[in-house]
């Protein structure tokens, strides 16, 4: 009988951890199509930084809300794109930011046809659990990904779409894509 009970409990566990978890294109919205390569890497170092706070002149201004500066800088390296995303608290109170999983941000790169050439969350999972960040007074937030495809270095005019998923700030609901940018590059 123990060994049943030990089975069942197990058997649970599994059941709640598995459907805990999602891919990252249930938790964007987003549908990956046919045609859209995953990336690969090679060793081509044209360094080139571009981002939105008018040094290019194509990116856009960054986003204040709830008290908070939203900001992107995209850094290219060849076949990649360091791709930096920035929250600071403006105020002079410790701001409560809150995301509805463990997928904080996403990132996505098109090409100038709008062809999708690569997607933060393409192939991932991601735990459907409520995370909590606090920014005191002044502090940056700061978050990281490597946009990794071929297709980068040959891509003519790319955006860069960037999103922190934040669900609330302080307690307060914020609407989809409050903190969301573009880049424009090339």
């Amino acid at each position: 009988m123990k060994a049943f009970r030990a089975l069942l409990v197990m058997s649970l566990v599994f059941i709640f951890a598995g459907a805990a978890c999602g891919t990252g294109d249930e938790n964007t919205g987003s549908q990956p199509s046919e045609n859209e390569p995953a990336g690969e890497e090679n060793d081509n170092n044209n360094n080139e930084t571009v981002n939105n706070d008018g040094n290019s002149g194509e990116g856009e201004a960054p986003v204040e809300a709830e008290g908070l500066t939203f900001n992107t800088v995209v850094q290219e390296e060849g076949d990649t794109l360091l791709v930096t995303m920035e929250i600071t608290n403006d105020t002079e109170e410790t701001k409560r930011v809150d995301f509805s999983s463990g997928q904080q941000f996403d990132v996505l790169v098109k090409d100038e046809s709008g062809n999708r050439i690569y997607h933060y969350a393409e192939g991932k999972m991601f735990t459907q659990a409520l995370i909590t960040e606090e920014v005191g007074p002044g502090e940056t937030l700061t978050f990281q990904d490597e946009a990794v495809s071929e297709q980068i270095p040959s891509a003519e005019g790319l955006t860069v779409e960037t999103t922190l998923l934040v669900y609330a700030v302080d307690g307060n609901e914020v609407g989809k894509g409050t903190f969301s940018q573009s880049v424009s590059i090339k």
